[in-house]
């Protein structure tokens, strides 16, 4: 009598209908090889290797701040972002973004990843390969200890923390 077994499917076979399994079951799913083509900068990485998600952004430009955060998790040591929600950004106490942009009208910008293409675009401006825009240092002053005997009246002031722009009266 003849005993043994007959595999039916190959390792290949078995290995890409797990790959399958695991796509159909969750959308972002996550490989060992990544690619990396000169897109990073010094706060963006690009990283390919987890599908519908982006390299998570931790590195920040002086004076900018995450507000909000979309899901991230880790992979083979390294975190990454799904691309459900947006990051959103502010300046820190003492610091605001350029005049005229419109960040500096919302103050704020929100960035969403890109699952496709991995990367970032900008929720305002629409820009693909966006890149976090940094804050400004503000020019001004701090307010003035009041004395008990007096009431200090301050217009047309814009203030950001303790700090008010210059120009104010």
């Amino acid at each position: 009598m003849f005993c043994g077994c007959i595999a039916e499917h190959s390792v290949t076979d078995l290995t890409r209908n797990s790959e399958t399994i695991i796509e159909n079951l969750n959308s972002f799913y996550c490989t060992d090889s990544k690619t990396h083509d000169g897109r990073s900068s010094t706060t963006i990485t690009f990283d390919d290797s987890c599908a519908q998600c982006c390299a998570a952004i931790t590195k920040l430009p002086k004076g900018v701040e995450i507000f909000k955060s979309p899901y991230e998790f880790k992979h083979s040591g390294q975190m990454y972002a799904f691309m459900s929600k947006p990051y959103v950004f502010k300046c820190k106490p003492g610091f605001a973004y350029r005049s005229g942009t419109v960040w500096s009208q919302k103050g704020r910008q929100a960035l969403q990843c890109n699952g496709v293409t991995h990367t970032y675009y900008d929720l305002d401006t629409w820009s693909t390969e966006a890149q976090i825009e940094p804050c400004e240092e503000l020019k001004g002053c701090h307010q003035i200890s009041q004395r008990s005997d007096m009431t200090v009246v301050v217009e047309g002031c814009v203030q950001s923390g303790n700090i008010f722009a210059a120009g104010c009266i």
